[in-house]
């Protein structure tokens, strides 16, 4: 297997097989050069020789390009590692063509191959006979027996049919589009529809060409060992930081004090909601600052999620939970509630009065709206409004969730200050501002050095 030059990709497929055909179909502007140059890049890298013969961008125009990816075409051919090939698309040039692409490999002894692209290399045939027969030379007795890697780009649009090559020659193809959520927003897709040899058990991902072309993998929760969240350096006498240092930075700082933020989630997530916040509780808690929580699930699972990175010394000084008095609730951070409107809501006012006479600095709060509307109905909206207000005049940050299919969501975006957005595709996580509105991040968690570390990646 041979290095594709795509984030993630090898990590997920092991890379592409040596000696294969690989096949890059989408409409313009989905990124299939982008996928050519991270071929390339990974290919003079491992001290590979690659020969690009271009059908539609002038030598120049790749040039130009190349460097976005920290390519240096015109040095690389200096360096005998890369030859750009300007090839003209003129009818009847086939074996023209065959012999320039089998001279251009055995002169720099090239173990790659990258055409670009078939849909502008067909015009040099007259019949489809003669594509047949040059793929057939090219590849399955040339190429092939040298070890040479080969990847193609095609252009499609809308539905068209793809030609003989996919059926007869390719050993994977990947195809790439540009899509909208049922919400509009703007995503980019990569689909595996073939890949000779290998079980698949994913097939689709999202992708950003932001930085170069890097796959977004499938969001999975890490809880079965000890693992504490990255400290974030919070510089802004007005704010506090959610956990995320690059979602700090698109606030402006972190969360400004006095103010409300909703974090509007998908109804399935690969994660719990509650895994969004947790860089916040855990910054909160270790900077010796106070956090009312109210979560949407029983205390053995929140018990679960908080203890990778905090001990129970630490929740039971900074953190107070409310839960339904009929979960198992059996330490002194755990507050049980009677699913009574008054007698709750005054059990939340005094409990964060207390918290805040202990305080130092501002208290969080985090509260899953799920959980408020299932047991007091639409009276919960005035009464978070009412403890909303509470915070804000005396500094303090809310940080609030609520599931998108909730019956009262308008209600509760009209009471918070700003509004974000996690959602799922593909399998992987993204963050965006709803109010104000923002471009899309993927949400990646990765765990580096035994700490768990959280980026955003703008989906470009």
């Amino acid at each position: 297997m041979i290095g594709t030059g795509v984030e993630k990709f090898d990590e997920e497929f092991g890379g592409f097989p040596k000696g294969s055909l690989i096949l890059v179909e989408g409409a313009p502007g989905t990124g299939k050069t982008s996928m050519c140059m991270a071929f390339l890049k990974a290919g003079v890298e491992s001290g590979e020789a690659v020969v690009y013969a271009s059908f539609v961008e002038s030598k120049r125009d790749l040039t130009s390009y190349a460097r976005r990816f920290d390519i240096d075409l015109l040095d690389l051919e200096r360096r005998g590692l890369v030859k750009v090939e300007e090839v003209p698309t003129m009818r009847g040039g086939g074996e023209v063509l065959l012999r320039m692409l089998l001279d251009r490999v055995d002169e720099l002894r090239a173990s790659r191959l990258i055409l670009d692209s078939f849909t502008a290399m067909r015009h040099l045939f007259t019949e489809e006979a003669e594509v047949r027969a040059f793929l057939h030379n090219v590849f399955l007795k040339a190429l092939k027996s040298q070890g040479v890697t080969t990847m193609i780009t095609l252009e499609v649009l809308g539905k068209e049919r793809l030609p003989v090559i996919e059926e007869y020659v390719a050993d994977v193809i990947i195809s790439l589009r540009q899509a909208y959520t049922d919400e509009g927003v703007f995503t980019r897709e990569l689909k595996v529809k073939k890949f000779r040899g290998a079980y698949l058990k994913h097939t689709k991902y999202c992708f950003t060409l932001y930085g170069g072309l890097k796959l977004f993998t499938r969001a999975k929760e890490v809880l079965d060992e000890p693992l504490m969240h990255e400290e974030v350096e919070e510089t802004l006498a007005d704010r506090i930081s959610t956990g995320v240092k690059s979602l700090d930075e698109l606030l402006g700082g972190g969360l400004e004090l006095g103010t409300s933020t909703l974090i509007v989630y998908d109804d399935w997530l690969p994660v719990k909601p509650l895994c969004a916040v947790t860089p916040a509780i855990f910054q909160s808690v270790i900077k010796g600052r106070k956090t009312l929580l109210m979560p949407s699930l029983g205390a053995k699972k929140l018990s679960q999620i908080l203890l990778t990175s905090l001990s129970e010394d630490q929740l039971e000084r900074s953190v107070k939970v409310f839960l339904p008095a009929k979960e198992d609730v059996k330490v002194d951070w755990m507050a049980p509630l009677k699913l009574k409107l008054e007698e709750d809501f005054e059990l939340m006012v005094n409990q964060y009065l207390e918290l805040k006479r202990e305080a130092v600095g501002p208290t969080l709060m985090v509260f899953d709206l799920s959980s408020l509307t299932r047991f007091y109905g639409r009276e919960a909206v005035a009464r978070l409004d009412e403890l909303l207000r509470l915070a804000k005049d005396r500094g303090d940050v809310a940080l609030n969730l609520v599931p998108r299919s909730c019956h009262l969501l308008d209600e509760f975006v009209a009471i918070h200050d700003m509004v974000l957005r996690l959602y799922e595709r593909n399998g992987a996580l993204f963050l965006r501002g709803i109010k104000p509105p923002s471009e899309s991040f993927n949400f990646e968690v990765y765990c580096e050095d035994r700490v768990r570390r959280v980026k955003l990646i703008p989906m470009v």
